[in-house]
């Protein structure tokens, strides 16, 4: 039967079927050829549209003349130029960052249609680029962790500016070319404005009329006399038997009523002290280390700004300051109570080989510990270091009156041809004019311990404390004064003090050995070295320690006492200190 639909539809739902679009290209499906060929095809259909358009009547203003039409022309291809151009960057752009990293869809479908490459080959190669891709990402992270921030952007910076430097020079370079050339067609051999013969500036004069002296002559009248120097408070002028505190007298400090063992007197000085609480039982022992001073600081004395410093820096051989502010005309800190200082040790104690290898490395620590916060003691001898009350194996510095920084070290010392290195202020008394202007010198006290330079006023910073140091160790070991101890003069004891250092010896061979490698050391510090040569001095003193066998008590601890204490503190606080009971399971 013959249907005018087709069998599979209903007529009310009949649909002519869509003639499928055939191309009359003769070229393969993916070839280079076909994309140029439809390229060309594409500009014909555009042709075509706006042929049929033009018949139509359609989009056709009759008021645009031919050359309206010319321009628009051109505009619209200077438009499709740029935009082409864009583009074309923006694929180059593409191409630069994944460039060996991944394989664009129409290279590969290239080499498949060229029958170049199998699936199978693609593969590899696509995996071959995934692992070139984590190995480049692998670098990057590794950089990334290896190099801080502030290095990554430092070396960012550098670049740039180094690419600044260049455009800048390469500019420069072509102005100088620039001004040669222009100069060589007006015949100048010289262009810059610098080279150039400049007339005389003329300086005005302002005359004077000479006067003929008188018949007794000229008087010469000094500066000095003519304006006479006012004497400025620089220091406080105290006089040392000045009690600012009698003993055992309240006085408050804050909110703390504390009273002192001794007299406050005098500029500087420490005292043994007692918080009054009201229960006797919370009452504190205290040091009060007080300094005489006209200006007051609020981030307190020098003392107290160097044992913060140390503590901040977690030193195991410092005080720990417990209140720091100003008191009448004192600057005062209060610290944990100390024992007796290491001179009154050395003079009252028989030190054995243990514990003067302990004093040695404790005291060293003190002195290592000072010069890593920048500061030098410049008073190093024994009673300038003592014991803690509650730990009496630990040795602390007790004063640091004569300490100062680096810094103000170097600043007051001027380099000179005729004498050398010299403190400011000698070499001001030195060259003062008249002998009745010279100011006097601060007296230079003579100590035992003091380094060769400081008996000429030649204080450079930690190679004297080392020095200092030295002579201590000898004091530990030997147990002996030396034969400079009560010398008075300045020239002699240094002369002696060259002597020695040049033929001391000890008669155990070990101790010898050890004592010959820390004066090497010693001798060897410099303002620039300190922390190196600390390094090496703490494990030369470390391992000698070592090797010594060692004892349950030093000598400057009375076992008598210490066990007597233990047992009355074990009989007082026998109520709540109970052993405990072994521990065992209950079922």
């Amino acid at each position: 039967m013959n249907y005018f639909f087709h069998p599979g539809t209903l007529p009310a739902y009949f649909r002519k079927k869509p003639e499928k679009k055939t191309s009359d290209c003769p070229h393969d499906k993916f070839s280079a050829e076909k994309a140029k060929w439809r390229i060309v095809k594409r500009k014909y259909d555009r042709w075509i549209e706006k042929e049929r358009q033009k018949k139509a009547g359609i989009n056709v203003n009759k008021n645009v003349t031919p050359e309206d039409r010319k321009l628009a022309r051109e505009a619209r291809k200077g438009q499709r130029k740029h935009v082409k151009a864009r583009k074309l960057r923006k694929r180059q752009r593409r191409h630069r960052i994944f460039r060996r990293i991944l394989a664009s869809k129409r290279a590969k479908t290239e080499v498949i249609a060229k029958g170049q490459m199998k699936p199978e080959d693609i593969r590899e190669r696509l995996a071959y680029l995934k692992s070139l891709r984590v190995e480049h990402i692998y670098r990057y992270l590794q950089y990334r962790y290896t190099c801080s921030a502030p290095q990554r952007k430092a070396a960012r910076h550098l670049r740039w500016d180094w690419t600044l430097a260049r455009h800048r020079r390469k500019r420069y370079q072509k102005y100088r070319r620039w001004m040669a050339g222009r100069a060589k067609k007006m015949g100048l051999s010289v262009w810059r404005n610098c080279d150039m013969k400049q007339k005389p500036h003329s300086v005005p004069t302002k005359k004077v009329e000479w006067q003929a002296p008188g018949k007794t002559g000229w008087k010469r009248v000094t500066y000095e006399n003519k304006f006479p120097v006012v004497q400025t408070l620089n220091s406080v002028e105290i006089e040392s038997n000045f009690k600012h505190i009698s003993k055992g007298t309240k006085f408050m400090l804050g909110n703390m009523p504390m009273t002192t063992k001794d007299d406050v007197i005098g500029n500087m000085g420490r005292v043994v002290c007692r918080y009054l609480a009201l229960n006797q039982y919370h009452q504190t022992i205290y040091h009060f280390h007080f300094r005489a001073a006209i200006n007051f600081d609020s981030a307190g004395s020098k003392e107290a700004q160097i044992l913060s410093k140390l503590n901040m820096n977690r030193s195991h051989n410092a005080m720990r300051v417990m209140r720091y502010g100003q008191y009448l005309n004192l600057q005062y800190i209060l610290t944990q109570e100390l024992s007796s200082d290491l001179g009154f040790i050395v003079q009252n104690t028989t030190l054995d080989l243990f514990s003067s290898v302990h004093l040695i490395q404790q005291t060293f620590y003190c002195i290592s510990d000072l010069h890593k916060i920048g500061y030098t003691h410049l008073d190093i001898r024994p009673s300038s270091f003592s014991l803690l009350r509650n730990n009496k194996a630990v040795v602390v510095l007790n004063s640091f009156f004569n300490s100062e920084t680096r810094q103000n070290i170097s600043r007051n010392i001027r380099t000179t041809k005729h004498n050398g290195l010299q403190p400011l202020y000698v070499q001001q008394a030195r060259h003062a004019r008249n002998k009745s202007e010279r100011e006097p010198l601060p007296k230079n006290v003579i100590n035992t311990y003091m380094s060769r330079r400081q008996h000429f006023r030649l204080a450079r910073g930690p190679a004297d404390d080392y020095e200092s140091w030295f002579y201590i160790c000898a004091r530990f070991i030997t147990l002996k004064t030396f034969e400079w101890h009560d010398e008075e003069d300045h020239i002699v004891a240094a002369t002696m003090k060259y002597n020695y250092l040049a033929t001391c010896t000890f008669p155990d061979p070990d101790t010898n050995e050890r004592m010959a490698k820390i004066l090497q050391y010693c001798l060897s510090a410099t303002n620039t070295n300190a922390n190196v040569v600390a390094f090496y001095l703490e494990r030369v003193i470390q391992n000698w320690k070592e090797n010594i066998p060692p004892k349950e008590f030093y000598s400057w601890q009375d076992t008598d006492s210490v066990n007597t204490k233990h047992e009355a503190w074990m009989e007082r606080n026998k109520t709540w200190y109970a052993p405990r009971k072994p521990r065992c399971a209950e079922y």
